[in-house]
């Protein structure tokens, strides 16, 4: 069910989403047992200066990166028409910011996304009309257990950690590829 909250039912289908809800319960469980308060940020497709690529489990923006430093293909694992809920980096530090002076009573779970629903397709048409790298793309197939749309909603963190994303993905891309050195 899109966009993706909070209470939404969470059932992960690949070993990234798995580690995460793990952690999230024992949060749970330290709750319980030890009475300690925790808050928990869930950040959707984090990009951003500074992250790292290279890696089949780094972030897809953060692979392209180094992929047109390097002067390599591009990878898109699929048809490209998957979308992502992309979150900048800055607008995560806020939330991290927040999150760590606000008063908790309770366990407390937290979307940091953009409410964003990007087509990676899209990304790929943005980059080649901004650039003056040209590159290749090549489409592999899909990874198994892959979500082919993923949006969130924040209206929770707005309310509880007074917090909303400022950056735009194309401002967010921008200033990516300018720290890469990308023109």
């Amino acid at each position: 069910r899109l966009p993706i909250k909070e209470e939404n039912t969470t059932n992960p289908t690949n070993p990234y989403g798995l580690s995460k809800l793990t952690c999230e319960n024992w949060f749970k469980t330290y709750k319980d047992l030890y009475g300690l308060d925790y808050v928990a940020l869930r950040y959707f497709n984090a990009f951003g200066e500074r992250q790292q690529g290279g890696s089949p489990y780094a972030g897809v923006i953060g692979n392209w990166m180094q992929a047109l430093y390097f002067k390599k293909p591009l990878v898109v694992y699929g048809d490209g028409e998957q979308t992502r809920d992309f979150i900048h980096v800055s607008d995560i530090v806020r939330a991290n910011i927040k999150a760590a002076t606000v008063p908790t009573s309770q366990f407390q779970v937290y979307n940091i996304c953009a409410e964003g629903d990007f087509s990676l397709n899209s990304i790929l048409s943005y980059l080649k009309e901004t650039t003056s790298e040209s590159f290749n793309v090549i489409y592999e197939e899909a990874r198994q257990g892959e979500v082919k749309r993923c949006t969130g909603a924040n209206s929770r963190a707005l309310v509880g950690l007074d917090w909303q994303p400022a950056e735009t993905i194309w401002d967010g891309l921008r200033k990516t590829m300018r720290w890469r050195g990308i023109r």
